[in-house]
């Protein structure tokens, strides 16, 4: 079966749900996190994206994933990202996107209805 474009409006929708990831969110909170919690991560990216809409122009990095992680991993990546922030050594730029991404994951944990996934 081949998956069909969406259209913007129910692809914007989509993308506005906080349990969907950019490729690149994913791939950036898979560098900042601990090995085991990287490996959960990086299960979500092995599902498919979101199909876009037929005229959007963004690359791979733009590549939407539901993330279907279970409540106690999500917990354990926010845990995660907050250690690395806090890091001795870690420059502002680290520290910038480890807050940004732990917002996110922190907006998946308290709107997402959880499931046993």
């Amino acid at each position: 079966m081949v998956a069909t474009a969406l259209e913007w409006e129910p692809y914007k929708r989509l993308c506005d749900e906080p349990q969907f990831f950019t490729r690149w969110a994913l791939n950036r909170t898979r560098e900042l996190v601990d090995a085991p919690i990287a490996a959960a991560v990086a299960s979500v990216l092995d599902g498919v994206p979101l199909t876009k809409p037929e005229d959007h122009f963004g690359g791979k990095e733009t590549d939407m994933f539901a993330v279907k992680l279970n409540r106690d991993t999500v917990c354990r990546v926010i845990e995660s990202l907050s250690c690395t922030e806090l890091l001795p050594g870690a420059d502002e730029s680290k520290r910038r996107r480890c807050r940004i991404l732990k917002s996110s994951w922190l907006e998946h944990l308290e709107k997402n209805e959880w499931r046993n996934y």
